[in-house]
């Protein structure tokens, strides 16, 4: 009994531990595997390649272009993937050295190799935006920046107080909005 208590402390200081250590990590890894857009924020420059692709007839890509942009959502998985593995390696032995009390100097240094880590799936994110605009035409990027400042003003009517978008009725379906742009 004693056993299963200590067991279950264990995993939930396990899972208060990774959770305070990576804070917003959730809502930053939202946008993985996103391509081009104009917008604000930290996100800004970023559009999903399959809501590109959704788009392709509207703003013109022939299926050369499509087919590049494939190419480049396929390489940049495999590399996104394999970099996550890495930094999750690297931040689970951060924690197990935080829990053993290993010293300051072997903690420090497992800090740096996560902090490098993120900062370089951050270029990569980067790269690959940058590579789908070498893709894009100017005039493709103008009608998908068109594109979505109409989409935007369809969806950003605000709520009203109870909770729908105003002129929608109650029935209306809700949480399309603005989440894959």
């Amino acid at each position: 009994m004693t056993r299963n208590l200590l067991i279950t402390a264990l995993a939930v200081l396990i899972v208060a531990s990774v959770a305070v250590a990576n804070p917003g990590q959730r809502g930053a890894m939202a946008h993985r595997g996103q391509c081009v857009q104009d917008g604000e924020g930290p996100h800004r420059g970023v559009m999903k390649i399959g809501m590109l692709l959704n788009v392709a007839d509207e703003i013109g890509l022939d299926q050369k272009q499509q087919d590049q942009l494939l190419e480049l959502h396929q390489q940049f998985g495999l590399q996104r993937i394999e970099m996550k593995a890495d930094l999750e390696k690297a931040q689970l032995n951060l924690r197990h050295l935080r829990m053993s009390e290993s010293s300051e100097t072997t903690i420090l240094a497992a800090m740096d190799e996560v902090g490098e880590l993120r900062t370089e799936m951050q270029k990569m994110r980067y790269q690959h935006r940058e590579k789908v605009k070498d893709i894009l035409t100017e005039e493709q990027i103008d009608k998908l920046t068109t594109l979505k400042k109409e989409r935007r003003s369809h969806d950003g009517q605000g709520l009203r107080g109870d909770g729908q978008r105003q002129g929608n009725s109650p029935d209306a379906p809700r949480g399309g909005g603005r989440r894959g742009w």
